[in-house]
């Protein structure tokens, strides 16, 4: 939607075939993009130049939006996790372990959770430590 919205806004002929081409191709994980780009440069070259440039900076805008924006809040909602939680998850995986941190991110923390989350429940219902205490019994002052 966005993509096309975009195409429309600087003229590029068949906006809304390449829009639904992208977003066919978006349910592709990481090869989607390159996939959609394709035809669309094709289409924006024949066209000039200088729309190739408008295409590429359309696409740009609207990867980064998509990616920093829209795709946190979507996982965010199906993990219940904020969004920074995740942006930062995938910031962090990707400097300590670089595009394979990126990629396996989400998923390892979505794992992790599910055991800690698991594992802090089994110990606070089996645990001697987290059950209350009955309250003691102090005896009646009547004379």
């Amino acid at each position: 939607m966005l993509l096309y919205i975009g195409y429309l806004i600087i003229g590029l002929k068949y906006s809304l075939v390449l829009a639904l081409i992208a977003a066919c191709t978006a349910v592709i994980p990481y090869l989607g993009p390159a996939i959609a780009i394709t035809p669309a440069m094709i289409v924006a070259l024949v066209t000039s130049p200088l729309m190739l440039i408008k295409m590429i900076v359309i696409w740009t805008v609207v990867q980064l939006i998509e990616g920093k924006f829209i795709s946190p809040q979507i996982m965010g909602k199906t993990l219940q996790v904020h969004p920074i939680t995740i942006i930062f998850v995938i910031l962090t995986a990707g400097n300590l372990f670089g595009i394979v941190g990126i990629v396996l991110a989400v998923p390892g923390y979505a794992v992790l959770k599910v055991i800690v989350t698991n594992v802090f429940n089994y110990v606070t219902t089996n645990s001697r430590l987290y059950k209350q205490e009955p309250e003691p019994h102090l005896p009646s002052e009547q004379p």
